[in-house]
């Protein structure tokens, strides 16, 4: 029985049943009632699939059974683009085309292929999507990155990775990907 159902019954019953039943018959009544409420539980919701952003505005993935890390979903927003300039990221505010870059697990997810099937059917970016310290010291650099007014760390790629994704946008930006340092996240200024 739904909820609302149930508690048109419950409503229904504590007022009509004084009339018809003895005191000692109505309190046991009303214990079996609020036993029944209050170990109702609504039917589980079932999540069926969850879709992933690895670079935050870009096209995301669709995954059957993402992980949940203390940091949030697996490859969840771990790489970003920055203006190459500034260090600033930047989302779809300043340049809807970010969401035709799409991204793609390989078959063993240990890559994250990055394409612009709208631009560039034959070039494809694939990068690790748990690179180890030593691939990212051989492969990019550390650098200071803002993210609103929150500057923190992020490994940038080279010119390898960026030339593709700097003639799509027309100007000069930076894939990056989530530094060591720990980003503190500020709440909504609620208790």
């Amino acid at each position: 029985m739904e909820t609302p159902t149930v508690l048109l019954l419950t409503t229904l019953t504590i007022l009509l049943l004084p009339l018809l039943l003895s005191p000692k018959a109505i309190h046991t009544l009303k214990h079996k009632l609020n036993l029944l409420l209050r170990h109702h539980h609504p039917k589980p919701t079932t999540i069926h699939s969850l879709y992933i952003y690895p670079i935050k505005s870009c096209r995301g993935i669709r995954l059957p059974h993402p992980t949940l890390h203390k940091h949030g979903l697996s490859l969840d927003r771990r790489w970003m683009f920055i203006d190459a300039k500034t260090n600033q990221f930047l989302t779809i505010r300043q340049d809807s085309r970010m969401t035709l870059i799409t991204t793609a697990l390989s078959p063993d997810s240990s890559h994250l292929i990055i394409t612009i099937p709208s631009f560039s059917k034959d070039k494809e970016i694939s990068l690790p999507t748990d690179p180890t310290p030593a691939w990212l010291a051989q492969h990019t650099t550390l650098e200071h990155v803002t993210i609103w007014d929150t500057v923190t760390d992020a490994y940038a790629y080279g010119p390898d990775v960026n030339a593709l994704f700097s003639e799509f946008l027309g100007r000069e930006v930076k894939l990056v990907y989530k530094g060591p340092e720990r980003r503190i996240l500020r709440g909504n200024g609620a208790p």
